[in-house]
């Protein structure tokens, strides 16, 4: 994958230069190229930035231009050109994967330098919106791979192939055996990876990390012996995944606790995670047992466990998410993640996924903001929280699993229909944590084709509608008074603010209508 390189202003300016020069004299590449004795790939290179000439090709440029040499020297730049540099050599445009989306980083270049005034004015914009709403790099970057994998219905043919072809080539493990984490990391220490692992020092100099790997000549994994067979099963999986996809040392991230540092890692880690989550449960596999959970004539909690044996909580649903539009025909779903601390009224939204058209992004919503505890997802956690303190002294009790049906009324006008969910919900404890809960969940709107699917649908108790928002400080029901859910202490700032300006046009419209009956 490419994104726009670093350019370099003195290149990067050299070349808009050239460009406008000859643009002016109306010339072709090959005119120029014929006048300065050079070649026409030479030049289009130094125009697009990737190429800065030495002393004697400027003097045959500036000579067959008949400009001065000074004219083209890149030190001094008006406005227009250094409001284009310094959008292209930002870290936001420069690190853009244009590459996932089909578009190549020269054809960006050479679309904004067309016209550099208006393409100042476009990149500057680009980064004003960015410093105006606080939007960081990182957020943007996490779009860009999410639509990514929307493009493709998060399914990648290839790497499924991939690793179907190392469990029964390598592995020598037929579709409805199970990969273990002893078998995985068999292989991982063997001479076609030749990893040495250590599952004690990171167990006691940084507990609270899952993995660390060291890129030597023979890799080195740090790996937490306190984690349960399916999460190292992972972990080895993922580091498979990043040999058997031929993903580089510099282009993929070293520890567990700290997030990729670019667009490319960020695409690497997820295909490497792809790949390990294939390779656990592989998709006959997958495909066989969670068709026997829809075909039960009543919602089973033991049919769901089976498909979740060998595998954790998130990972299941990251599996369920890359294989229900495949192979069920499923498309419209929502997953998310949401973490709250022990005994605390807070939840923190840590992973969400949409694919459907009716719901709106939880990305959407300022971090400081509060999320709304109306959503079934939260009410899914605080039942998994007072289970476990009901329960606290069961060593057995690892998940807690909920299915029902809902009715949401989101973000819709007077009159609209609710959107009804099939809502499937996990409630567990994160790896090495004993403070955190969490709960993942799997909306599925409920049409025609999820109803032929899921035998049970019709044996669920359906909620009453209920109005749900985007956040506490956007929900007119807390501004009415209404919300029995929203915490002590937090107001509908931002529903307020809206509404006061939706009334505000109200009111224009109305004087302007009146004064027109009037003429």
């Amino acid at each position: 994958m490419h994104s726009i390189p670093d350019l370099g202003k003195t290149r990067l300016v050299y070349g808009l230069k050239l460009k406008t020069e000859r643009q002016k004299k109306e010339w072709t590449l090959k005119q120029l190229a014929q006048k300065a004795g050079v070649s026409v790939s030479f030049i289009s290179q130094i125009e697009k930035g990737e190429k800065y000439p030495n002393l004697e090709k400027q003097l045959r440029f500036a000579a067959a231009l008949e400009i001065p040499a000074h004219q083209l020297v890149p030190f001094a730049t008006d406005d227009s050109f250094s409001e284009l540099t310094n959008g292209l050599s930002s870290d936001l445009v420069s690190q853009f994967p244009f590459q996932l989306f089909g578009i190549d980083s020269t054809d960006v270049v050479d679309l904004l330098t067309r016209n550099p005034e208006k393409g100042g004015i476009l990149t500057s914009t680009i980064r004003q919106i960015r410093r105006e709403y606080e939007v960081e790099k990182e957020g943007i970057l996490h779009i860009a791979l999410k639509e990514y994998q929307r493009y493709h219905k998060n399914y990648f043919d290839e790497i499924e192939e991939r690793a179907d072809d190392f469990r029964r080539h390598i592995l020598d493990v037929g579709d409805y055996e199970d990969v273990t984490d002893e078998m995985l990391r068999f292989h991982l220490e063997g001479p076609s990876f030749n990893y040495d692992i250590d599952d004690t020092t990171l167990t006691e100099k940084l507990p609270e990390n899952r993995w660390v790997c060291i890129p030597n000549k023979r890799p080195k994994l740090f790996i937490n012996g306190n984690l349960s067979p399916e999460r190292k099963a992972f972990i080895y999986a993922t580091g498979i995944g990043y040999n058997v996809l031929g993903i580089g040392s510099k282009k993929r991230r070293y520890d567990s606790e700290n997030g990729p540092e670019s667009i490319e890692q960020a695409l690497n880690d997820y295909k490497a995670a792809y790949f390990a989550s294939a390779l656990l449960l592989n998709k006959y596999k997958f495909k066989d047992r969670f068709k026997r959970f829809l075909n039960e004539p009543r919602f089973s909690e033991k049919a769901l466990r089976k498909c979740i044996s060998t595998i954790t909580p998130q990972t299941f649903f990251y599996r369920l998410s890359e294989l229900m539009p495949q192979m069920f025909g499923i498309h419209d779903y929502y997953f998310l993640r949401v973490d709250t601390a022990t005994d605390d009224q807070g939840f923190r939204v840590n992973k969400s996924f949409n694919m459907t058209t009716s719901l709106p992004s939880i990305r959407s919503i300022n971090p400081l903001e509060h999320f709304c505890r109306r959503w079934a997802s939260i009410e899914i956690l605080k039942e998994e929280q007072e289970f476990r303190k009901q329960h606290v002294s069961r060593e057995d009790v690892d998940i807690v699993i909920r299915c029902h049906r809902s009715k949401h009324l989101i973000l819709k006008p007077a009159g609209t229909p609710p959107v009804e969910l099939l809502v499937l919900s996990i409630g567990y404890r994160p790896a090495l944590s004993k403070d955190i809960t969490a709960a993942v969940s799997m909306a599925f709107e409920v049409t025609p084709n999820l109803r032929s699917q899921v035998a049970f649908i019709d044996q669920l108790e359906v909620d009453d509608p209920r109005e749900v928002y985007l956040s506490c400080e956007r929900c007119p029901l807390a501004a009415s008074g209404t919300c029995e859910a929203k915490p002590m202490g937090v107001t509908p700032r931002i529903y307020e603010i809206e509404h006061a300006q939706q009334q505000q046009r109200l009111k224009v419209k109305e004087f302007i209508e009146r004064q027109h009956r009037l003429e």
